[in-house]
C-alpha cells in the first residue's frame, strides 16, 4: 500500500522534499528572505531532488549510491538556488511558470517515451512490475522532458520580471546662442 518499505531506496526523495520543505520555511522565516528568493531557492531544490531521482532510477545503482544521488541532487539545487538568488531577482510568480514548464516537460516525456516504446506492458495492473529496460527508459525521457521544459520556460518568461523603467519629466534650463534662457522639459 502507502506504506514506505525501507528496502526500497526511493523512500527518501520523499523525506528529502519534506525535510527541505521545513528547512528552507525555517531559515527564510529567520532571515526575512524575499517571496521571489525563497521560491526560487525552494524550486532549484525540487528540481535538483527529481534529477538525483530520475538518475537514480535511470542509473539502477544500489540502495546507497542511490541514496546518495538523490541527496547529491538536493544539495546542488539548494547551492545552486542560493547562488541564483544573488544573481536573479524573480517574482514568485516567474518561478512558479517555470516549475509548471518542468511538469509539462516530464509529463511530455513520458509521452515521448509511450510513442517510442509503447504502453508498458501490465502498467495498470496492480501488481505489475517494470523491468529495468523499462524503467531506465521511463527514467531517461522523463529526464530530458523535464530538462527541455525547464530550459524552454526559461526562454519563455524571461522577461516576465524585466524592469519598469519609470518615466520621470524633468525640467532644465538652456541658454540659446543669442543669451535668452529657455526651460526645456524633457
Amino acid at each position: 500500500g502507502l506504506v514506505a518499505r525501507t528496502d526500497d531506496p526511493r523512500w527518501i526523495t520523499g523525506l528529502g522534499m519534506v525535510g527541505g520543505a521545513a528547512v528552507g520555511y525555517y531559515v527564510g522565516d529567520r532571515t526575512k528572505i524575499k517571496p521571489g528568493d525563497a521560491a526560487l531557492i525552494n524550486s532549484a531544490m525540487s528540481w535538483g531532488t527529481v534529477s538525483g531521482f530520475l538518475f537514480a532510477e535511470s542509473f539502477g545503482p544500489g540502495r546507497q549510491v542511490y541514496a546518495g544521488l538523490v541527496l547529491t541532487g538536493f544539495g546542488m539545487g539548494a547551492i545552486s538556488g542560493s547562488v541564483m538568488t544573488r544573481y536573479f531577482e524573480i517574482s514568485r510568480t516567474h518561478a512558479l511558470l517555470i516549475d509548471v514548464g518542468g511538469l509539462v516537460g516530464i509529463l511530455g516525456g513520458l509521452a515521448i517515451e509511450t510513442l517510442v516504446y509503447g504502453a508498458a506492458k501490465g502498467g495498470l495492473e496492480q501488481n505489475a512490475r517494470f523491468t529495468e529496460a523499462e524503467r531506465e527508459h521511463l527514467a531517461n525521457f522523463s529526464l530530458g522532458g523535464m530538462a527541455v521544459g525547464l530550459i524552454g520556460a526559461g526562454i519563455l518568461t524571461r522577461n516576465i520580471d524585466a524592469p519598469k523603467l519609470p518615466i520621470q519629466p524633468t525640467l532644465g534650463k538652456a541658454v540659446a546662442p543669442d543669451g535668452k534662457t529657455t526651460t526645456p522639459f524633457g
